[in-house]
């Protein structure tokens, strides 16, 4: 009986810790402001990074978002200029 609780403790955090090993957070520019993104929202958070000042975020037009339902957990997502390591790109931000 101890050996099946065991093995099954042990699946239970391997499946666990595994779901977690491919969630990211990460902190980049959005909009000129630092911000974190997050592919899911049950990504737990990371640290603030020291980062240089915010490129500058060129004028342009947001393009036409189709309507969707927003991810679990979020209550809208809208376009969002966020900085990709070289240029800003119109990408959709949920919150």
């Amino acid at each position: 009986m101890k050996r099946i609780v065991l093995c099954g403790f042990a699946a239970l955090s391997l499946a666990v810790s595994a779901g977690n090993a491919f969630a990211a957070c990460r902190w980049t520019y959005v909009n000129g402001h630092q911000e974190q993104l997050c592919d899911n929202t049950y990504d737990a958070p990371t640290m603030r990074p020291l980062m240089p000042a915010a490129p500058m975020v060129p004028p342009s037009i947001a393009p036409i978002q189709t309507p969707t339902m927003p991810p679990l957990g979020t209550r809208s997502c809208q376009q969002e200029q966020v900085w990709n390591g070289h240029a800003y790109q119109w990408q959709s931000v949920c919150h």
